[in-house]
């Protein structure tokens, strides 16, 4: 049991030695301008600092973005969440056939260096586990990591 706790403490120093949230005011100003430049609506910021990468997610148009900036105010990749109308058929076809008694739980589209990609959590039925799975535009599965 004590080692338990131990690995639970080891694991939570871990996580927060990766990823902080950090002040809106604490963000680079050419970052924040460079989100601002994208998404002129975004409002209610949420900033994160991973290495030398920050990430910012906001809500714009009642749909959730997740932009992936460096210190120099590049983005590097964006995401934004879609709904199951949104998704290329191509793609629903090829969940439906493979994962057919798995549920589709998450859906977004990604951006990376102009490329389109599109990411799917599968919820799994009792006693699986669950899925995630990177497409291309074409509907073609992926070696894209995801992006959680």
């Amino acid at each position: 049991m004590k080692l338990l706790g131990i690995c639970v403490a080891f694991l939570g120093i871990t996580l927060t030695a990766c990823s902080q949230d950090i002040a809106a005011d604490k963000v680079p100003s050419v970052v924040t301008n460079a989100v601002q430049a994208k998404f002129a609506g975004a409002t209610k910021i949420d900033w994160e600092k991973k290495d030398k990468m920050y990430e910012a997610e906001f809500t714009q148009d009642s749909v959730e973005y997740t932009v992936e900036v460096d210190a120099t105010g590049k983005i590097t990749r964006q995401k934004h969440d879609l709904t199951l109308a949104q998704l290329p058929a191509g793609i629903a076809q090829a969940i439906t056939a493979e994962y057919k008694d798995y549920e589709l739980d998450d859906m977004e589209q990604v951006e990376v260096a102009g490329t389109i990609f599109y990411q799917v959590e599968l919820e799994a039925p009792r006693g699986k586990k669950d899925v995630q799975l990177v497409f291309d535009a074409n509907g073609a599965k992926s070696s894209t990591a995801y992006w959680d």
